[in-house]
């Protein structure tokens, strides 16, 4: 159970901060695990705007039924 007493800081009710703590083989694992929710955003952002140009850029082509023979 978390109390926010003021200030910046968040303390738990028995009175431990409750930041994140890391040590040793623990700062690896949170890295290995973090790093691709981290790294997917930028490609996923620069995906996005390309598929938005790429869908508004061109009217839609609309062929007359005669134009397929």
């Amino acid at each position: 159970m978390r109390v926010r007493f003021g200030g910046r800081r968040r303390w738990s009710v028995d009175g431990e901060p409750t930041r994140l703590v890391l040590n040793g083989w623990q700062t690896v694992v949170f890295w290995i695990a973090y790093a691709p929710l981290a790294a997917r955003g930028p490609p996923l952002g620069v995906l996005t705007v390309h598929y938005y140009r790429r869908r508004t850029a061109a009217a839609p082509v609309r062929m007359s039924p005669g134009a397929a023979r």
